[in-house]
């Protein structure tokens, strides 16, 4: 996307309708009053541009649901420029919204520009930029490579990738961690690999222009965030910017290596779930091809003996009739044809060998001896057939391709295709999942507002409207916590001494003008509490707090207690569902949930306070979410203070984050933080802070309180 021209004529225009806009929202201004009432004179002294970069993310529903979000702020179109004015400060907003990834370069490079980025981070891969089709059908079939043309890469040079959660839930099917030109972009499990050492675990790290030291990114101490979160190994830091070397035994705790060979896969092969008919849950599969593709099952044997070598699948006539098995055995290999068009749902005799004690292997390759079909790969079986070594070990498939840590595979970066000595930028948001531990490496320029855990909300038109409003960084942070407690900020061009954590942050006043409109009556009083609730769910009332109020007032003030009753009960159910195939997040329910119990406090906080008790912990999690503005007041103050004990864990671990999922203590620390706005420690804490470094923060915050 080419950036219109601003002659000015078009500035004009823009900026000519912003005022009649802001004019027309402001507080006293009634649509269909008197013709004559004037149009207060307005002197733009200053302009800025601000990109929305829509990239492709499961939350958001397309380009109409930016320009949605710019109308509910008050922005008017021009062409393709959106213009805002805040007559308070003589200034004037020209917002691009930005639909491919020349464009984002571009606002990118532009000298002072605001950058909003908004969309699935996919790992840490880069951006995806998704035609109307693929943010229909959430699924993008044209994205095969780590070095394919749709994505804009600029992320660090190494990242890990839940392959397939990647392929399933994050809609790339087609996807596979491999180069273009066939090269594995899969990094090495273990040292003396050719291709040279393993990932290794570091601290995210920036530097000032022409300063020589490596900064920790992180403003308080104990608050730096880990690059592979989960990975079992220490995280590596060194001022001086030097890597850990391989052959140092002092550094090679650090190295991520995995040498557990007991399944192992090489190809692309998809997983298919299944509760019958297959051993475990799933199975792995793929079309007949020419060898290339296969899986491994290694195992150890103790003793010499004759044992029997069995394999299980679930049958179909789409299989093939003659899969290739390789077994490894005392005397040679022998190849086994199996037709995995019958006898499906039970373990099938490969055949009886010889063994002597040590290391054996069962492979089976996608290239079947004659026909065509599906090669399955569940699972084998082997059983000791004498009574002399009592053997009898099932193994299933494993994760594919192999992990190097959880779920997760470590894959090498292509080529940027953002230079970070280009960029220009002043401030950038980055609203993706975990976009703190991912984008940094690209974007340590400007003052930066980021995610430290998954998200499920967007927020651009929240953290917009409190910037074009006027508000401070930490009263900016402070509304996009309000919505979800995983933001945060960071300013790269000061070190982190200098970072600006001494001012509270208390959120800024929205205009009346963003609370007074809508146009409720008594009805919302007769509607079911169902109806209102869902109601309060939708994207224009999650972001806008006072008209929700407005909202739950109206509907409940006679009639709180069934409200309140009706909001507990939400809460009680998962704040995430995660399967196999899905994420369904209940975050916007538990905002709704707050504030009609924020709008009630006298009737709210016994109810609130009664329920925890006898809660279950997720439970729990979700009661402490929705303490909100509730938290001023002592009684749950004090039971938010009392939970900083609690270390019981309410959340389930995450697929896409890693590391250890959130306790009771990491909830209420994140919202004592916020609602009594506490300075000179970590603003959020998240799974990418090891336990450690949570606990060393909870023991500050009890000493600040």
């Amino acid at each position: 996307m080419a950036l219109p021209p601003l002659h000015s004529l078009a500035r004009l225009l823009c900026v000519c309708a912003a005022v009649l806009g802001s004019w027309l929202a402001a507080p006293g201004h009634v649509a269909g009053a008197e013709a004559d009432t004037p149009i207060p004179p307005l002197e733009i002294r200053e302009t800025e541009q601000v990109f929305v970069c829509c990239i492709f993310g499961e939350n958001r529903s397309g380009p109409g649901a930016f320009a949605d979000g710019l109308k509910r702020i008050s922005a008017v179109q021009q062409g393709e420029v959106w213009c805002y004015t805040n007559a308070a400060q003589h200034k004037a907003y020209l917002i691009h919204l930005v639909h491919d990834a020349k464009g984002m370069v571009q606002a990118l490079y532009t000298d002072k520009a605001h950058v909003i980025i908004d969309g699935h981070s996919n790992f840490g891969l880069g951006a995806m930029f998704a035609n109307e089709d693929e943010t229909r059908t959430q699924t993008v079939t044209q994205f095969r490579y780590i070095d394919d043309e749709r994505l804009l890469s600029y992320g660090s040079p190494w990242t890990s990738v839940n392959v397939p959660k990647f392929l399933s839930v994050q809609s790339y099917p087609e996807w596979w961690p491999v180069f273009k030109d066939g090269a594995s972009a899969i990094m090495p499990y273990d040292f003396n690999d050719p291709r040279g050492p393993p990932p290794y675990n570091y601290y995210l790290t920036y530097q000032l222009p022409g300063d020589p030291v490596h900064y920790k990114f992180e403003y308080a101490t104990n608050g730096g965030l880990e690059r592979f979160p989960g990975c079992g190994r220490p995280a590596w830091y060194a001022p001086d910017g030097s890597e850990p070397d391989a052959h140092n035994p002092d550094h090679r705790k650090y190295f991520i290596t995995n040498t557990n060979a007991g399944f192992e896969a090489v190809g692309k092969w998809l997983i298919h779930a299944c509760t019958n008919g297959c051993c475990g849950t799933n199975y792995l599969w793929t079309s007949a091809g020419d060898g290339h593709k296969q899986v491994r099952w290694r195992f150890s044997l103790a003793n010499p003996g004759t044992y029997s070598i069995m394999a299980g699948w679930p049958a179909s006539t789409q299989n093939v009739s003659s899969a290739c098995f390789s077994i490894v055995h005392a005397q040679g290999t022998t190849i086994v044809r199996a037709n995995q068009q019958t006898n499906g749902g039970q373990w099938n005799l490969l055949g009886t060998f010889q063994f002597d004690a040590g290391e054996y292997s069962v492979s089976l390759t996608d290239k079947p001896a004659e026909g065509t079909g599906k090669v399955i790969a569940d699972g084998i079986r082997i059983l000791c057939a004498t009574n002399t070594c009592p053997v009898d070990v099932s193994m299933d498939n494993g994760p594919c391709p192999k992990p190097h840590y959880l779920r997760k595979t470590i894959v090498f970066r292509r080529q940027l295709d953002v230079d970070p000595a280009k960029l220009r930028y002043a401030r950038l948001f980055y609203d993706g999942c975990l976009s703190a531990v991912y984008y940094p490496s690209a974007f340590h320029h400007g003052v930066m507002f980021y995610t430290v855990n998954d998200s499920y909300l967007s927020a651009f038109e929240t953290y917009l409207r409190e910037y074009m409003h006027g508000a401070s960084d930490p009263q900016i942070w402070a509304a996009l916590q309000n919505l979800q407690t995983l933001y945060d900020y960071f300013d790269f061009s000061r070190p982190p001494q200098e970072q600006d954590i001494g001012r509270t942050a208390v959120p800024v006043a929205p205009p009346t003008a963003y609370a007074s409109r809508g146009g409720f009556t008594t009805q919302w009083g007769r509607y079911p509490a169902s109806r209102v609730f869902d109601l309060l769910r939708r994207p224009e009332f999650v972001q806008n707090e006072p008209m929700s109020r407005r909202i739950v007032l109206a509907a409940f003030s006679h009639r709180r207690e069934p409200a309140i009753e009706y909001a507990l009960e939400q809460l009680t159910r998962p704040l995430i569902d995660r399967n196999e195939e899905l994420r369904v997040s209940r975050i916007r329910g538990v905002l709704a949930a707050r504030r009609i119990l924020e709008a009630f406090p006298e009737q709210a906080v016994p109810r609130l306070l009664a329920d925890y008790e006898k809660a279950t912990v997720a439970t729990k999690g979700n009661l402490l979410r929705a303490s909100g503005k509730l938290t001023l007041r002592e009684p749950v103050k004090a039971l938010l203070l009392r939970t900083l004990a609690d270390s019981t864990v309410c959340d389930d671990a995450t697929w896409q984050v890693g590391g250890d999922p959130l306790r009771l203590c990491d909830v209420a620390y994140n919202q004592l933080v916020l609602q009594c706005g506490i300075s000179g420690v970590v603003r959020t804490l998240c799974p990418s802070h090891t336990i450690t470094a949570r606990d060393y923060q909870i023991q500050i915050l009890k000493a600040k309180l």
